[in-house]
């Protein structure tokens, strides 16, 4: 049993942007030399496809993850979104939204702790421009779609 799996009294919920999930050795040691490490992580900017080694990497590890890759078809490259439970007493699963918005990228999770059940939305905004009016029109859909789902 490793560190993250042990839970005790820790937060539920960290993120981190830009990890490059791809390096996942690097992520759980990063995890580990945490005093005291989240129980579900949320990641920006994966860097990973869905069939990426690893993915499964996580999944062998015991760690379930909700991941949504972003590919961009003319360059081959992208970015995407995950969240990463790494505690196995929690009631951890996606929520599926038909739900496609230009101006962000985001994956939400349903978490149970307990009789305590919680929604979280893990978003990125790719770019470094300001954001537009359509970035916060899209956010406050999704917020909405998630609170009905």
């Amino acid at each position: 049993m490793t560190k993250l799996q042990k839970f005790t009294n820790r937060p539920l919920l960290e993120s981190v942007h830009s990890i490059q999930i791809r390096k996942f050795k690097r992520l759980e040691r990063k995890i580990n030399r945490s005093k005291n490490p989240a129980a579900v992580l949320s990641i920006q900017e994966t860097w990973t496809d869905a069939d990426s080694r690893v993915i499964k990497d996580v999944q062998a590890a015991g760690y379930r993850i909700i991941h949504k890759p972003r590919i961009d078809q003319q360059s081959g490259r992208g970015s995407g979104v995950a969240i990463v439970c790494f505690d196995t007493g929690i009631t951890f699963g996606p929520i599926n939204l038909r739900y496609k918005p230009e101006t962000l990228e985001y994956v939400v999770a349903r978490v149970q702790t307990g009789a305590h059940t919680s929604r979280i939305i893990n978003v990125y905004r790719p770019g470094s421009n300001k954001a537009t009016s359509l970035f916060f029109n899209e956010l406050e859909t999704l917020i909405k779609k998630v609170q009905y789902a």
